[in-house]
């Protein structure tokens, strides 16, 4: 993944990135540090990702670290994405409904990008959040623990589009929407592709030599 570093820095093209993608994509459009901010890669990695616990990345996950909530997956569990219905990469899910929410995008990881990355003096301050998931466990702690994930986010600037979704809109729909969602969000994951690609298209025609 580091080998993509250059690619991304002196890119003149559009990037879309999910899951580890959209965390490489953080990693590698983060600010400057502030000063007395860490310059090491663990520092910055620290300043920018976390484990879904909410711990340092160390080492590898354990099991009990990851989210996951997947097409086949015979446990039944999904995550609640909550989105911005009114951005373009979300309007076609919102519908005429209005809705801003969906449990149609796979997810699984046990890393994430930290919410507070996101912040006006952070690392990835240039970025916008359209979207986030809450998890809640029991047993990891004594009382437990909810922990915000970034699902979905987007450079602000008018330049080339940097898109980074943690959730897996490039995997297979579910079979059936879940409980409470309209029939046609199992569409969800093709609506969010196709608004990021008209994105990208739109850029090119923008700003292509």
């Amino acid at each position: 993944m580091g080998q993509l570093a250059q690619a991304v820095r002196s890119r003149v093209t559009p990037f879309l990135g999910f899951c580890g993608g959209a965390q490489l994509l953080g990693l590698l459009e983060a600010e400057p540090p502030a000063p007395g901010s860490p310059t090491d890669d663990e520092g910055i990695i620290d300043e920018v990702l976390r484990r879904a616990t909410g711990a340092p990345i160390r080492g590898f996950a354990s099991p009990a670290e990851l989210e996951k909530g997947w097409p086949g997956d015979p446990r039944g569990v999904r995550a609640t994405v909550t989105f911005e219905p009114d951005d373009p990469l979300f309007a076609d899910l919102a519908g005429a409904g209005r809705r801003s929410t969906t449990q149609e995008l796979p997810v699984s990881h046990a890393d994430a990008v930290r919410p507070d990355a996101f912040l006006p003096w952070r690392p990835l301050r240039r970025f916008e959040v359209l979207a986030t998931s809450t998890f809640c466990h029991e047993g990891l702690t004594e009382f437990g623990w909810c922990r915000t994930v970034p699902q979905a986010f987007r450079s602000r600037d008018d330049a080339w589009p940097v898109i980074g979704a943690q959730f897996h809109a490039e995997q297979r729909d579910f079979a059936e929407p879940a409980p409470g969602d309209p029939p046609e969000s199992v569409a969800d994951p093709r609506l969010f592709l196709a608004a990021a690609y008209d994105l990208i298209v739109d850029a090119h025609l923008r700003l292509a030599p």
